[in-house]
């Protein structure tokens, strides 16, 4: 089992008035965090935008958020697998695994 240590905030999702992801925003976001000494990022974590989003967002939010952090610390993500919520598995990349996922 992991055992998680460090500071790894759940990151809010910024969006659009369109309501798409503000990308360049979320970059700033995760950015700031990393650089401020973050040992990771919890992505759709923050404001239950993981219910929100469709599975297509929910993957190009995840690709992009480890494509930033790139193994400067873990990166954690709410993956839904179950439409009633029952299950909610959490991925994590950690960067002594080359960034890879593994729940």
């Amino acid at each position: 089992m992991t055992k998680f240590k460090g500071v790894i905030p759940p990151v809010v999702t910024p969006l659009n008035a369109d309501f798409t992801v503000d990308y360049p925003s979320y970059t700033r976001v995760l950015e700031h965090l990393i650089e401020g000494g973050c040992h990771g990022v919890f992505v759709l974590g923050s404001t239950s935008e993981v219910i929100f989003h469709d599975d297509k967002t929910r993957r190009e939010i995840i690709e992009h958020s480890a494509k930033v952090v790139n193994g400067r610390g873990a990166c954690q993500e709410v993956v839904m697998s179950d439409p009633d919520l029952s299950k909610i598995p959490i991925l994590t990349c950690w960067p002594q695994d080359g960034g890879h996922a593994r729940a």
